[in-house]
């Protein structure tokens, strides 16, 4: 579970806040949209929620635990947040087998992979594949572990394919988790607990 509560962010003192008295609750075993346009601020919050943004204002609870309370109360919550940043970049030298055993989890794993259609690129490596199967891999190693997922913009790429078997995706893995998935866009196919706006840097 998630809670947040009245949190502002501006990346500097002079700057104008990027997120302002945002407050919501995004309950376990739940599957939540963050709908936002580009430049709305959802990016920063998933940012935010994962740990890896300290906000100037508000509180965020993990699990009834204040994350940011010290470093190393931090370090012990990323551990149970797996997070999917909108333009992350693996080491492109590897291959996709490689990145799996190294950083995929237990959770379903193989059934994550076989959806994914993966099996047939597992000697690619990295910088070979088209955005789309990219962003497979990405999906992969985040919905394979975590308590926790954020995916923020997971279908980007445009990957049509991707698009059809997401709802399943998220309908295999979600079980028991808290899933926020952050998107500019409607995703149909998938019954979300729960649907929050973001404007302007403040949650409506």
């Amino acid at each position: 579970m998630i809670n947040l509560s009245a949190i502002d962010f501006s990346y500097d003192v002079f700057s104008q806040k990027v997120l302002s008295d945002c407050s919501a609750t995004f309950s376990s075993n739940s599957v939540n949209l963050l709908l936002g346009e580009n430049g709305s601020g959802k990016s920063t919050l998933m940012d935010v929620m994962s740990g890896f943004k300290r906000p100037q204002a508000g509180s965020i609870k993990i699990n009834r635990v204040e994350m940011y309370k010290d470093t190393d109360t931090v370090t012990s919550l990323r551990k149970i947040i797996s997070y999917m940043p909108s333009g992350l970049k693996l080491p492109p030298h590897l291959d996709v087998q490689y990145m799996l055993s190294i950083w995929m989890g237990a959770y379903r794993s193989h059934e994550l992979v076989e959806l994914l259609n993966l099996n047939n690129f597992l000697g690619h490596r990295y910088l070979h594949l088209s955005d789309g199967y990219k962003t497979r891999v990405h999906l992969a190693i985040a919905l394979s572990k975590g308590n926790i997922v954020l995916l923020d913009e997971p279908l980007k790429s445009q990957d049509e394919e991707l698009c059809k078997v997401f709802p399943k995706l998220l309908g295999l893995s979600s079980k028991g988790r808290t899933v926020i998935v952050a998107s500019p866009i409607s995703i149909d196919g998938i019954s979300w607990d729960s649907v929050r706006k973001i404007k302007g840097g403040k949650l409506l």
